[in-house]
């Protein structure tokens, strides 16, 4: 969208050019409630049953389901057992904050964790959600990870599922290495991170459907990965329906879309992989959001005449472009004779 402005006035010596857009990157983060059913294991509540979650941890058996109360749980964690711990309420109610900052807030240390519901943070020096050593099947979803070195890590982690969190605000927002591979990360938002994914030497690890917002957005040596559905899906884009294969949106894409299906019309490049199907939005709710996060620029400003003479007219016309949503008013501010 380009704005022509003519502007007619006298003794004009300096002008500056202020722009106010809409910049609403990420919609508020809604909790996904849980159905739980009682299966095969038992149901321990926290604080109720156990003081801290560990001890909770510590009293349980494999297939048991752990329910967390409101509130702040000042704790380091192994999970060393496979239990499922969800919030009662969701992130915004329940939180686990690093009681050593060196250590991370949460050890995965078994098959087939599901940890769903919480605001994890602290753990300035190590991760929010550690997966190491071979371990799979685990969920990690609908979480807030916030304010770690790593949000997640994965290190040799296999078939392990991580969707629907909201990562910010840590160093890296997820890093895979060591031979992770066939794990799923998809519908997360991963945003105000130094680096929103990273991975080293880990393959075949299927990356969709996630927006990534970040100071550099991904950082991948030795690894070969998939980045967008393995089938197409039925999707709306601006009240239309489409079909397609869908990557991720990438704040740093530069690519345009042309044709207007949501889709941008070139691949981003991923070190030796390519997104070929990058989001011009966020996906939400089997639809692509746009997302304006291109600032509107001055391309240049004409002034003529060059030379005025005294009580002469000055015409100003300043070119502005902008390729996201649109300027939504364009002010120009000037001084006649240095004056206020």
């Amino acid at each position: 969208m380009r704005k022509n402005l003519r502007l007619c006035v006298k003794h004009i010596l300096t002008i500056f050019a202020i722009f106010l857009i809409s910049f609403a990157i990420i919609p508020s983060y809604v909790y996904a409630g849980y159905s739980l059913q009682k299966v095969n294991g038992k149901v321990i509540f926290v604080p109720d049953d156990f003081g801290t979650i560990q001890e909770a941890i510590k009293a349980a058996s494999d297939g048991d389901i752990i329910i967390v109360k409101d509130g702040i749980y000042v704790e380091n964690i192994d999970v060393f057992k496979s239990v499922s711990i969800f919030s009662e309420n969701g992130p915004d109610s329940t939180t686990i904050i690093a009681n050593t900052s060196s250590d991370s807030v949460l050890d995965i240390l078994a098959n087939n964790v599901t940890l769903v519901g919480f605001t994890i943070k602290g753990a300035g020096n190590d991760a929010g959600i550690n997966v190491p050593f071979l371990v799979g099947g685990c969920n990690i979803s609908n979480n807030v990870i916030v304010e770690n070195l790593y949000g997640i890590h994965l290190v040799t982690a296999i078939n392990n599922i991580i969707s629907n969190n909201l990562i910010t605000n840590n160093t890296f927002g997820i890093k895979l290495e060591a031979s992770s591979k066939g794990n799923i990360i998809s519908n997360n938002v991963i945003k105000d991170n130094f680096y929103g994914i990273s991975l080293s030497e880990s393959f075949g690890n299927e990356i969709y459907l996630n927006c990534f917002v970040n100071d550099k957005n991904v950082l991948s040596t030795d690894s070969t990965n998939i980045w967008d559905t393995s089938k197409q899906l039925n999707y709306f884009y601006k009240g239309k329906n489409f079909t397609s294969f869908l990557g991720n949106f990438w704040s740093d894409y530069r690519g345009e879309d042309l044709d207007n299906n949501g889709i941008g019309d070139y691949p981003y490049h991923i070190d030796s992989d390519t997104d070929n199907y990058p989001l011009i939005g966020l996906f939400k709710n089997n639809s692509i959001i746009s997302i304006d996060i291109f600032p509107p620029v001055i391309e240049y400003i004409e002034v003529e005449p060059i030379d005025p003479e005294p009580y002469e007219d000055i015409y100003i016309t300043a070119y502005i472009y902008d390729r996201g949503s649109g300027v939504n008013k364009t002010i120009l501010w000037y001084r006649i004779n240095y004056g206020t």
